[in-house]
Order: structure tokens, then sequence, then C-alpha cells
């Protein structure tokens, strides 16, 4: 699994929910705004990894980013998993983000429900403990 878009407790216990996507699809949030940019450039795997185990977050994409998105960007990778917003929150957000410059056409799907979380056989992976 790609670390740089998981959360901490994803990789830590390697369970994975719908919170946990919030958290992944922040970061993918991220990347277009920063125009493809790649998460945690400059570090292995490993370090981005322990960098948000400790707390570090992404930069602010680009200095013309719309406080929208960047807003979003950080609700979604805070680390307590009941902050974050539900993927209908997110879902609803960037369609009223989208409307406002006139792009609404481009979110017209309806978000997915989850039915469940999702849990993969423990394996401890000693270089990130």
């Amino acid at each position: 699994m790609p670390l740089r878009w998981q959360c901490p407790e994803s990789v830590a216990t390697r369970t994975y929910t719908a919170k946990s996507d919030v958290f992944s699809f922040g970061v993918c949030l991220w990347e277009i705004y920063a125009e493809g940019a790649v998460p945690y450039a400059g570090m292995t795997s490993e370090a981005a990894f322990h960098a948000v185990r400790a707390g570090q977050r992404l930069p602010r994409p680009a200095a013309s980013s719309p406080e929208a998105g960047v807003g979003l960007i950080r609700e979604c990778m805070v680390s307590q998993v009941q902050q974050r917003p539900s993927m209908a929150e997110v879902h609803s957000r960037l369609a009223q983000h989208m409307a406002s410059v006139g792009a609404a056409v481009l979110l017209s799907a309806q978000p997915v429900a989850y039915a469940k979380t999702i849990a993969w056989p423990a394996r401890r992976n000693a270089a990130l403990d």
C-alpha cells in the first residue's frame, strides 16, 4: 500500500474505514491543488509515514490555492479520526466550492455509501514501528 496516502491509524492497524479514505482523499486533493506534486517529496515513504505519525502534514499546496480547498485538505487530514468530515460532507463542500466557480457539473455523481470497515490480516513491519 502506498504509505504517502495513508493515515497513521491504517498503517499501524491495517484497518481501513470511510474516515481513513477521507484522509487519503485529502492527500489526493492536495495533489490536485499542488498541480500533481508528489506528497512529501524528497522523503522516502517510510520517512513520510513517520512524519505524518508525528503530526506533520503537507504544506499549503500553492499561494493561489483557494482557502475553501486548503481548509478541506486540513480537515481531511486531522489526526483525530472522528474529527474528519464524512465523505458525504466532503462531496457537499466540494460541490458548493465548484458551484461557486462555475464547475458544479464536475461533481454531479453521488458519493458512495460504505457498507463496512475492512480489516486486513495483521502483518508487522518492523521498519515502521
